[in-house]
């Protein structure tokens, strides 16, 4: 992505390299519920530097994407897994945490692979981190009961981030963070989610169809 960015031209053996790595990724069967931390660990620190080589340059790609810039959590995300998989790799379980690394990737030929139908999207992507999906939400309501809508962005943003864009049927990694929950403010999102997820989905699926027409 970094590369491309700075105008480098993907040849067809990158791409099917690539294609590979997505379709590694998409088989795994594990995921990682990562914490977020505000710095990520210094590169010329000890526990950094004196990893093998092949340990350490994990740790480098983790800052090399963070540099590459994001949203605030998703560089404090980054920031911790660095941190995490440095005192792995550098722990008495370092051989078996590297294992877990070392999946292998098969290249995929881009000339079979075809179009992705429409229906076969996965809606939850669609959210508010790439469209204008709320805003449309509320329009829709307030323009049927001719009511303000009664729910505030930031907490829609919550609602759909915990209950539709953050679902993952993977098995959480034994060694991953647990996700801190409030079972009260839980209960009542699952009801607004309940009243508005109807309406999301048919959003979602115009946003697409749109995209997919333009």
């Amino acid at each position: 992505m970094a590369a491309s960015a700075k105008g480098l031209l993907l040849d067809k053996a990158m791409v099917a390299w690539l294609l590979g790595f997505a379709a590694a990724l998409t088989a795994c069967p594990v995921r990682e519920n990562p914490g977020q931390d505000e710095a990520p660990p210094a590169l010329a620190s000890k526990a950094v530097r004196e990893l093998p080589q092949e340990k350490r340059d994990l740790i480098y790609a983790l800052h090399l994407r963070r540099a590459f810039g994001g949203m605030k959590g998703d560089l404090q995300m980054f920031n911790y897994l660095a941190r995490v998989w440095a005192d792995r790799l550098g722990g008495p379980e370092s051989e078996l945490f590297q294992a877990d690394t070392r999946t292998p990737v098969v290249p995929v030929n881009p000339a079979g692979v075809g179009d992705l139908a429409v229906d076969a999207w996965e809606l939850a992507a669609v959210d508010h981190h790439i469209s204008n999906v709320l805003d449309r939400l509320k329009a829709k309501r307030e323009r049927e009961t001719g009511q303000h809508f009664p729910y505030d962005d930031a907490e829609l943003k919550s609602i759909m981030w915990n209950l539709s864009s953050s679902l993952n049927p993977r098995k959480l990694t034994p060694y991953s963070a647990m996700p801190e929950e409030n079972p009260q403010r839980l209960a009542v999102q699952q009801e607004i989610w309940k009243d508005i997820e109807a309406d999301v989905r048919a959003i979602q699926a115009r946003i697409l169809r749109e995209k997919m027409l333009n």
